[in-house]
């Protein structure tokens, strides 16, 4: 990594760069300014940066690391506003709490066509402003490719995990990244036409382009001149640099296709500082609830945007986590004598100690008439997949309960019986008259009953309902169709 020899007149002219380009946002779009609030401005001393978002460094706060240097390249001050934007749009998706999947390509190409895919974000009607806009990738430039393979649908397939799993497998079927195709349905002119990202083909156009005409002109505008910038920032000079320097410097069109550059460097560079941050991610959802009820702070967002955030803050349903939170809820921490370990305080002469965390379970089967052997195997199956360290028994209720038995792991399946109308407080009653010691309790039901919340028993009550919801009381809950995804059958 090359280091960068900034200065403090660099970190000044960057400064006011962004200040005029937080400006811009504030007037047009003021909800992503609300987002890209929750990150504080960072320099960083490396060059492969252009600007990232830092969910990693600290628990509440973010931060927005940036390359002074590539900052101040920057031309056209709304340029700027337009990444600063798309940065904001990361983070009120939550892109940058996201856990990354390689290959780390297909995630960053993937966040960037989403992010784009308003191109006129901000409302500009400069011509050198249009163009690079319309130089910015979009997903219309990849939809024939996965159409084709994938059947790509945008209202359905539209989102970050999905079109990172499409790029990663149409990447592993081209052997490299894909040219990106030109606005004008143009491809690229292959790998020595490519850019260094691999996935941007308009960078070898642009090359070709820019090389015959920017390059060479500057250099010929430069020749015996000392000419004095101003800073897009608001009134303050700078000496220009040298003729040698001055022939290096890139277009803004060059410069944004350095920030969507998805090479495999690039792309590990601008997502290392990506990660899982659960206060970050909850302040960014507040800040979500507070943008949602004020359609004023939505600025020009189009609608489709404005859906995709509120989506990414709605809590996404995983039947595991309620599996996991149930199984947590009713372990028992046991102690063991063992010979294999020390006893610490009498050596070998005494045997150790080891812990083991167990729960015994009890499956109360439904047998009041609705309820279909299929129905029960998936039941079992569930309990043997996810409670595999449990010892679990089984009894069938309707209006009585059975005899509670064993489930051996072995067993297949079991026989129903009983068959007649529903009282699953007779589990319950059942429990107690033989002081059986149980940590859960399963309801496998269609639930058509009415049920108070059973003294002690209450939190450690699981049920998967067939039909009907169950008993508002109940905290850990799922329907029949919800095990069947998680469950082989």
């Amino acid at each position: 990594m090359k280091e960068l020899n900034y200065t403090e007149k660099d970190l000044e002219k960057a400064n006011i760069a962004f200040s005029n380009a937080f400006s811009t946002i504030l007037r047009q779009q003021p909800a992503l300014l609300m987002f890209l609030s929750h990150t504080d401005l960072k320099p960083v001393d490396n060059e492969l940066v252009t600007i990232r978002v830092n969910t990693q460094s600290s628990i509440m706060n973010g931060v927005l690391e940036y390359n002074p240097l590539w900052i101040n390249s920057i031309k056209n001050n709304t340029v700027l506003a337009y990444i600063l934007g798309m940065e904001g749009l990361r983070i009120a998706l939550n892109h940058v709490t996201t856990r990354l999947c390689n290959p780390i390509e297909s995630l960053k190409i993937s966040s960037d066509l989403i992010v784009s895919e308003d191109k006129y974000l901000l409302d500009d009607t400069k011509k050198e402003v249009v163009d690079v806009i319309d130089s910015i990738p979009h997903i219309i430039d990849y939809e024939e490719e996965l159409k084709s393979m994938f059947n790509f649908n945008k209202s359905e397939d539209f989102y970050l995990e999905k079109l990172q799993s499409m790029f990663s497998d149409l990447f592993k079927s081209l052997k490299q990244n894909p040219p990106l195709k030109g606005q004008n349905g143009e491809e690229g002119e292959g790998e020595e036409g490519q850019g260094e990202g691999g996935g941007q083909g308009q960078t070898g156009q642009d090359t070709g382009q820019d090389t015959g005409q920017d390059t060479g002109q500057d250099t010929g505008q430069d020749t015996g001149q000392d000419e004095v910038s101003q800073g897009e920032g608001g009134g303050n000079s700078f000496k220009q640099d040298s003729k040698e320097e001055k022939s290096k410097q890139k277009t803004d069109k060059e410069i944004i296709e350095e920030y969507f550059n998805s090479s495999a460097e690039n792309s590990k560079t601008a997502t290392e500082k990506w990660g899982e941050n659960e206060m970050f991610e909850e302040a960014v959802k507040e800040t979500a609830k507070r943008v949602a009820t004020d359609s004023s702070t939505w600025g020009n967002l189009s609608a489709n945007i404005i859906e995709q955030i509120l989506l990414a803050h709605t809590p996404k349903f995983d039947p595991r986590k309620i599996l996991r939170k149930f199984r947590q809820s009713v372990k028992t921490n046991t102690t063991f004598d063992t010979r294999l370990k020390m006893n610490r305080r009498k050596g070998f002469d005494y045997p150790g100690k080891r812990k083991k965390s167990i729960s015994r379970v009890l499956f109360a089967i439904d047998s009041s008439g609705s309820m279909s052997d299929e129905q029960v195997k998936v039941g079992i199956n569930m309990l043997k997949n996810f409670l595999k360290h449990s010892e679990i028994s089984y009894c069938f209720w309707d209006g009585e309960c059975s005899d509670i038995s064993n489930l051996s792991k072995n067993d297949k399946s079991v026989d129903l019986i009983g068959r007649g109308y529903t009282n699953p407080q007779c589990v319950i009653d059942k429990i107690n008259a033989e002081r059986h010691k149980f940590d859960g309790i399963v309801f496998f039901t269609d639930a058509q009953f009415t049920w108070e919340e059973p003294a002690v028993w209450g939190k450690r009550i699981f049920c998967i309902s067939i039909d009907e919801e169950p008993p508002e009381w109940v905290r850990h809950k799922m329907t029949y169709e919800q095990v069947k995804q998680i469950v082989d059958v």
